[in-house]
C-alpha cells in the first residue's frame, strides 16, 4: 500500500471541507447529491494547539449499576420514557402499574428491552401512597440496584365542575399524584441513598387551570410543593408541568380522532418534543 500511495497508483478520496460552524451548509451539499467522495466537519486545525472548548450539548445519561423507577410505566408516556432511558444507558428498570403487562404491545416492548440485555422487573397491584407498599417497592428496588431515579407517572382523572365534585374524587385524584409522591419523598430519604433524580410528572392543568380540573390540578401542585421542599433540603427534586401530549397517553386514548382536546388553553405537543426536553430538565437545579 505504502509503494502504492508513493506511485500515485492509490489515490485518496475526494473530500469536500466545511468548517464547524458550517454543519447546515454541510447537510445541504450532502442533500443536493452533487458531491463525490466524503464530506467532512472540521472541527480543529490540525497544526494549531486546541485553545477553545468545544460547543456541545450537555446530555442526561444513565448509570448502568442504578436502578430506574417508574411508576405508570406500562402507559404510552411511560413506554416511550422507559424506552429513552434505555437508549441512554440504563440496565435495570422497574416498572410500577395498577395491572401489569395487558397487551401485545407492552410485551414487544419489555421482550425487547430484555434482548438488549436489561434487567425490566414489573410490579403491578401496589398502591405508592401506602406506606407498606411504598416501602416494599423502594426496598425492592434497591435489591436489583442502588435507585439513581424515581419518576411518578401515574395519573387518575376525575373530572367534574367544581360544585360536583366530592371528597371521594378528590381522594382519588390525590392517591396517585399527591400521596403516592409525598410518601415516595418520606421513604426514598431512607432507603434511597444514592438518588439523583426525584422526578414528578406535572401538568398545565396545575400551572394554568384547565376546566373540570381542580382536583387534578391541586393534587399536581402539592407535588411541586414537595419537590421544591426536597430542593430546599439539598435531595433532588424535578416537578415538570407537561401540556397535553397528543401522540401517545392518556389524552392519545381519550380524544375522539377528529377532534383534539385542548388542555389549558395548550396545544398538543409531540412525545418526541418531551423527550428531547428531559435532557434540559434533569441537567438544571430548578424543582418546577
Amino acid at each position: 500500500m505504502a509503494n502504492g500511495l508513493k506511485n500515485g497508483a492509490i489515490k485518496p478520496l475526494q473530500v469536500k471541507v466545511f468548517s464547524k460552524t458550517e454543519i447546515e451548509a454541510a447537510f445541504r451539499y450532502m442533500a443536493s447529491g452533487k458531491h463525490i467522495g466524503k464530506i467532512i466537519l472540521k472541527i480543529q486545525e490540525e497544526d494549531q494547539p486546541l485553545n477553545e472548548l468545544v460547543v456541545a450539548h450537555r446530555r442526561y445519561y444513565c448509570l448502568s449499576d442504578r436502578s430506574y423507577i417508574i411508576l405508570g410505566g406500562l402507559g404510552g408516556f411511560g413506554l416511550e420514557l422507559t424506552d429513552w432511558l434505555i437508549l441512554r444507558g440504563a440496565k435495570n428498570v422497574v416498572l410500577i402499574s395498577r395491572t401489569g403487562i395487558k397487551n401485545g404491545y407492552q410485551r414487544m416492548k419489555v421482550q425487547l428491552w430484555k434482548s438488549y440485555g436489561v434487567n425490566v422487573l414489573n410490579i403491578k397491584n401496589i398502591d405508592a401512597a401506602n406506606h407498606d407498599d411504598c416501602e416494599h417497592l423502594l426496598r425492592t428496588a434497591e435489591k436489583e440496584a442502588p435507585v439513581d431515579a424515581i419518576f411518578n407517572l401515574a395519573v387518575v382523572l376525575k373530572d367534574h365542575v367544581l360544585q360536583n365534585q366530592t371528597t371521594d374524587s378528590f381522594a382519588e385524584s390525590f392517591k396517585s399524584k399527591a400521596w403516592a409522591t409525598q410518601m415516595l419523598d418520606e421513604l426514598s430519604r431512607k432507603i434511597c441513598p444514592k438518588l439523583r433524580h426525584f422526578v414528578m410528572f406535572s401538568s398545565v392543568s396545575c400551572g394554568r387551570g384547565n376546566a373540570g380540573q381542580t382536583n387534578y390540578g391541586m393534587s399536581n401542585s402539592v407535588m411541586e410543593r414537595v419537590c421544591e421542599k426536597r430542593a430546599k433540603n439539598g435531595l433532588p427534586g424535578l416537578a415538570i408541568q407537561w401540556g397535553a401530549v397528543g401522540d401517545v397517553g392518556l389524552v392519545a386514548d381519550m380524544q375522539e380522532e377528529d377532534k383534539e382536546l385542548v388542555i389549558g388553553g395548550t396545544l398538543q405537543q409531540k412525545i418526541s418534543s418531551c423527550l428531547d426536553e428531559l435532557d434540559t430538565f434533569l441537567l438544571q437545579s430548578r424543582p418546577v
